[in-house]
């Protein structure tokens, strides 16, 4: 849910390190200021189980796994209503990059400003519509972050909704670290409920600390509120259509994909070189309601691994885009699948 910032850009921002180390960095508008040149996503490509194409006449599934491919952006109000995850399992770049390969193990959330001021209205949607907030426990509200970037369901989110009290503007609010790093070559999925509003993505190093002189990316319009409302989907590259069917019904996901080499570029490598990228940290002064994962056309299981996160589970095909495809741990979806092609 959008709420208005203190002011509506900005070349540079003050964020603090876990050691209260404070960093200036530039902020690139993520379809506004970029660099030209940066790909666009052409194609996505969905699992969709409770496609009603994909339902018998008692309204259960036909097929365990149901392909949607969406040759194009969706209008406005498409509104594809689902209870049922609809997991992204391919992302075409206008650049021909074809990205299949997802980076979700070992997701780790760390509260920065939540862990001290803890307003109502923010939390965790399950596909079935169950609310986890932050004022339910710190455990449980990890928890359920962790379980909900741990896969490419988009109708499971972060929410921020009636937040009350609203947070000290200008402090991160958690941190989002994975088991495996980014490579500069690597993609960065990020999605908006309603695609109108906006957040800041900061570059974690390997001790879980801001990198010093990375730029920041902001994501999403912060002047929605002087476009008469007309922002929706605008600064993101794509809307899904896809709506949660218990929770924000009327409200779909938007979703933009930009290479991790943003956050380095414009930059002298001699100051701060491309490297690997641990994890982010989260400013959300636009109360966005989001989701964020790696995509790669490669493997992240050949990235750097994180050393303080531990005790997770086997590898297995989780980083590829159908977890339940992967029958002998290839990274590659084994099944043939039913699909349908949406234009």
């Amino acid at each position: 849910m959008k709420k208005s910032p203190l002011f509506c850009f900005a070349t540079t921002s003050v964020f603090l390190s876990s050691a209260q180390i404070v960093f200036s960095q530039n902020i690139i508008l993520v379809n506004q200021t970029e660099p030209s040149g940066i790909p666009r996503v052409a194609r996505v490509t969905l699992d969709d189980v409770g496609n009603p194409s994909n339902l018998d006449g008692n309204g259960n599934p036909i097929n365990s796994s149901f392909t949607v491919v969406q040759n194009a952006s969706q209008p406005t109000n498409a509104n594809f209503q689902r209870n049922t995850p609809v997991l992204i399992t391919e992302i075409l770049l206008t650049n021909g990059d074809t990205l299949d390969l997802f980076n979700f193990e070992g997701a780790d959330v760390v509260l920065q400003n939540f862990a001290v001021q803890q307003p109502t209205g923010v939390g965790v949607v399950e596909t079935d519509g169950t609310l986890t907030d932050l004022v339910d426990g710190e455990a449980a509200f990890e928890a359920s972050m962790e379980r909900m970037f741990e896969d490419s369901n988009i109708i499971s989110y972060s929410y921020y909704d009636g937040i009350n009290p609203d947070p000290t503007e200008g402090l991160p609010d958690y941190d989002l670290n994975f088991r495996f790093a980014f490579q500069p070559d690597d993609y960065i999925y990020v999605q908006e409920r309603n695609g109108n509003t906006f957040f800041e993505l900061t570059p974690l190093d390997i001790n879980g600390d801001p990198i010093p002189g990375a730029n920041v990316l902001r994501f999403g319009d912060v002047d929605f509120d002087d476009n008469n409302g007309n922002a929706n989907f605008s600064v993101y590259d794509w809307n899904t259509g896809y709506a949660n069917d218990i929770y924000q019904q009327q409200q779909e996901m938007a979703l933009s994909v930009v290479p991790a080499s943003l956050f380095f570029d414009g930059l002298d490598p001699n100051v701060v070189p491309p490297q690997p990228v641990f994890g982010f940290r989260i400013d959300n002064d636009g109360d966005a309601d989001v989701k964020f994962f790696g995509a790669s056309e490669d493997t992240f299981l050949d990235n750097p691994i994180n050393p303080a996160i531990d005790g997770t589970p086997p590898i297995t095909g989780s980083l590829s885009g159908i977890v339940q495809e992967d029958t002998n741990n290839d990274d590659l979806g084994d099944a043939a699948i039913v699909g349908v092609t949406v234009t």
